[in-house]
């Protein structure tokens, strides 16, 4: 989303897939912004290879709301 790439882009799916349910994630950019921070809080926590510590979509939209209508 920050990069505004594609993750894994280029990949076949099954290279995708195979590479998720090793770890491998697409790389973060490090950025000072604040929101770009919660931004990439929020997509590492959606990212994350424990599916209950993943936000919910209710979650997900709202912090999407604070951000775009603080």
């Amino acid at each position: 989303m920050l990069s505004r790439k594609l993750p894994f882009a280029g990949l076949h799916s099954h290279a995708i897939i195979y590479l998720s349910a090793k770890g491998y994630r697409p790389a973060d950019d490090d950025t000072d912004d604040e929101s770009q921070g919660v931004y990439k809080a929020l997509y590492k926590q959606m990212w994350s290879q424990n599916a209950t510590a993943r936000p919910t979509i209710n979650k997900v939209i709202t912090t999407i709301d604070v951000l775009i209508c603080p």
